[in-house]
């Protein structure tokens, strides 16, 4: 109890039970004149031997003279039954008719359980160090926290987490000693595996319980810097679109500042990954994405006959319609996005015919429009065409959002999906038809200075590319007589050999 007085007394009184006793600092006598502010500590440990014990005073952290002013020291091991109902607890003045306290009261702590004298004093020194009259010192200004990896699959053990934090300490801070990580409930209990501070390996304590993460550092850290904290975890058992929040804080344990609470952000220094604390949980078992059933009769199946697709397989619509809003089976891609704004969206399909030859796209469950093949047929091909609808999503907020697929005609199959910001280097792409160096097959490359008619196994070439013309007026449903497109050496190449 942090307090500035010139009359101390205890009094343990329950409910208007009988009083155990009335106890008072000084030397014979009640008066304990306290003219400047001090931390008084009252400690009751009915298991001690001698009754002297289980009474005690201190102020500042000192040991005082405990006198009896009413009742007796409490016999050993006795116990107080607070009863049921709700019981009171009273600083200062009770009701009228009491002795008014005179002074004010700071700050009051309970605790469970009797503190040792070692403890008492150093935590009257941390309390003492933060009050309304001195000041609280702050232990950090500031914390951003990100977590990575930001998907998980449902049901896998041992996953690695990195979870970074940029702390701030400016002028007049005192450090951090400790960082606290609340694990979902949904999670497996952490295991820390390492800490690191400015990317070294620090010395730590581990003293986790549970899904709460707390590492006090051997050696704080006075200077802004980045702490990583590398745990391992099992996944969720159920899938979890949305996400969790992995929150922390920041803290000098040795002040009574209570820990900062991080914001979440960059905290590895680099802008462009997710710089979120949401983890998100995906099926794979059996099928990827994760499907979500329709009123109507199209289905999504895996297959894997068509060839040239990517990957380990492809989306085939199976049954359809093409009502709006769309009834059918739903695909969902889990997206985290960094940044806001309107994203257009290209497929990667195969069309048998103008019957087989789009899909319906949306974000979140909400449907925008249907892309189709562009004409192309039995062959994969990217495209941006629309069949009704538009091509653009808008995704209001950053974070985790769900792209949308839904069946729409019979018989076509899909194999990705593009999204882009950037138009301005879209109107010409390559498309690499077979795994060549880095580049793989399906591998689309825009903005290039020219287009590569010749593959090589050299990886410098496609494949496959694309054209579009956005200022040709042609009406829908025109016939085309005559088209020409006419094409200037870049460069000359023989591949003969």
């Amino acid at each position: 109890m942090r307090e500035r007085i010139n009359r101390d007394t205890l009094q343990v009184r329950w409910g208007g039970v009988t009083d155990v006793g009335v106890y008072a600092l000084g030397n014979g006598t009640p008066s304990c004149p306290i003219d400047t502010a001090a931390t008084v500590h009252w400690v009751v440990d009915t298991t001690q031997g001698v009754a002297a014990d289980r009474v005690k005073a201190y102020i500042d952290g000192v040991a005082q003279t405990v006198q009896v002013t009413n009742g007796a020291l409490p016999p050993q091991n006795a116990t107080i039954d607070l009863g049921a109902g709700t019981r009171r607890m009273f600083l200062g003045r009770a009701h009228t008719g009491i002795r008014t306290f005179r002074g004010r009261v700071w700050y009051a702590e309970i605790y469970n359980s009797a503190l040792s004298a070692a403890t008492v004093a150093s935590d009257a020194a941390a309390i003492n160090a933060c009050d309304d009259l001195n000041g609280c010192p702050s232990g950090v200004t500031s914390g951003v926290a990100e977590i990575s990896p930001n998907n998980v699959t449902t049901n896998s053990t041992g996953n690695a987490f990195s979870y970074d934090i940029a702390v701030t300490i400016a002028g007049g801070d005192t450090g951090v000693d400790r960082v606290a990580i609340t694990v979902p409930g949904s999670f497996g209990a952490p295991t820390v595996t390492d800490v690191l501070v400015g990317g070294v390996s620090a010395t730590f304590t581990d003293n986790t319980a549970g899904n709460a993460i707390i590492v006090d550092l051997t050696t704080k850290m006075t200077t802004s810097d980045q702490i990583t904290v590398l745990f391992d975890a099992d996944a969720p058992t159920a899938q979890d679109l949305t996400g969790v929040s992995f929150l922390s804080s920041v803290d000098d344990s040795t002040t009574s500042d209570p820990p900062q609470a991080t914001t979440q952000g960059n905290g590895d220094g680099d802008p462009g990954d997710a710089n979120i604390w949401t983890v998100t949980t995906t099926d794979v078992a059996g099928l990827w994405p994760p499907l979500v059933a329709g009123t109507g009769s199209g289905t999504f199946l895996t297959q894997s006959s068509q060839a040239g697709f990517n990957g380990t397989g492809y989306l085939f619509s199976s049954g359809g319609n093409t009502s709006t809003p769309p009834d059918n089976e739903r695909a969902d891609y889990p997206v985290n996005f960094t940044t806001t704004g309107t994203y257009y969206v290209w497929v990667r399909g195969y069309g048998l015919d103008s019957g087989s030859d789009s899909v319906f796209i949306g974000l979140d469950g909400t449907w925008v429009g249907a892309l189709n093949d562009t004409g192309v047929r039995n062959q994969w091909i990217w495209s941006d065409g629309v069949q009704t609808g538009v091509r653009t999503i808008n995704v209001a907020t950053t974070g985790p959002h769900t792209i949308n697929l839904w069946v729409r005609e019979a018989d076509h199959k899909v194999d990705g999906i593009y999204i882009t910001q950037d138009l301005t280097n879209n109107d010409d792409v390559e498309e690499y038809d077979a795994t060549r160096g880095s580049n793989l097959q399906g591998d689309m490359a825009f903005g290039s200075s020219d287009l590569e008619f010749n593959p090589s196994s050299s990886g410098s070439n496609s494949g496959y590319f694309g054209l579009r013309y956005t200022n040709v007026t042609i009406p829908q449903g025109a016939t085309i007589v005559s088209a020409k497109i006419q094409f200037h050496v870049d460069e000359v190449r023989d591949n003969s050999a």
